[in-house]
């Protein structure tokens, strides 16, 4: 697409092609998953930021005239709007990893990458060992969440000709409606 319209589904992109760029260097397994790195702070502060300003924009979609400060009140209203959205499971079928990354907003906590993203952009210092592996795949993930809740026309045109090979969401619902299958996951 390339254009303002779907400005964050290609910054989107941009992240997981930087992803699959460390994953010549790192194995992407769960017993690599506390390495971390200056690739992976950089990754962990991208996406959180981004996964910070689509979840105003969701926000505003439903109600346009508040002001939302936080991710505290962006996740009461976008669970009021998209209760499906914690049990969202993305997958990276190449690397036979599986992340829920709202999972915890279930419970009315942040998820632990949400957490390790906001020690690491306060207390880098303090906190460098959270940005690791794990984090930025789950805080990708849930970037992935978030984006296609942003585009859902674009996931129902037809998400394969993004060519998408790092993260795919199983599926998303609107309501009770699903929104994608796992028809357009790719093997």
């Amino acid at each position: 697409m390339g254009s303002v319209d779907h400005l964050h589904w290609d910054y989107y992109i941009s992240l997981t092609e930087e992803l699959k760029e460390i994953s010549r260097f790192v194995e992407f397994t769960q017993s690599n998953f506390k390495t971390h790195s200056i690739a992976f702070t950089r990754l962990l502060l991208s996406a959180g930021s981004e996964v910070d300003v689509v979840a105003k924009q969701l926000c505003k979609r439903y109600a346009p005239t508040t002001k939302f400060r936080n991710i505290n009140e962006c996740r009461d209203t976008l669970l009021r709007h998209l209760p499906a959205l914690p049990t969202i499971e993305t997958t990276m079928h190449r690397h036979k990893l599986n992340f829920i990354p709202w999972k915890e907003w279930e419970s009315g906590k942040n998820p632990e990458w949400w957490t390790a993203y906001n020690k690491v952009k306060h207390q880098r210092n303090a906190n460098y060992g959270l940005a690791n592996l794990e984090m930025c795949l789950e805080a990708t993930a849930g970037l992935c969440v978030l984006v296609g809740y942003l585009y859902p026309a674009v996931i129902e045109d037809g998400f394969n000709a993004w060519r998408l090979e790092l993260f795919l969401a199983k599926q998303y619902r609107r309501g009770g409606n699903l929104l994608v299958s796992t028809k357009w996951v790719l093997p």
